[in-house]
């Protein structure tokens, strides 16, 4: 199996530029409210707002895969087991 390749700056421990810095402060600030109600990322956001304003084909992404709840130890269960 092949080792992933990423961009030789993000190699170098570089951060990449946010691309929100040149947007007016109150387009910024209504893309984070509308981030923080929906609890998505600010990334998340902008893609859906791309996609909708210039009706794209959206892409297929992967769900999520249920996550197994671990039931706490009651009391009675911990009874039951002595």
């Amino acid at each position: 199996m092949k080792p992933r390749l990423i961009a030789l700056p993000l190699a170098r421990g570089e951060i990449r530029l946010r691309t929100y810095g040149r947007l007016p402060r109150a387009v910024k600030e209504g893309l984070r409210a509308i981030a923080r109600s929906e609890n998505k990322s600010m990334s998340w956001v902008v893609e859906e707002v791309l996609i909708d304003y210039f009706d794209l084909k959206r892409p297929n992404y992967k769900k999520e895969r249920p996550r197994k709840i671990k039931r706490p130890a009651t009391v009675l269960r911990m009874v039951k087991r002595a």
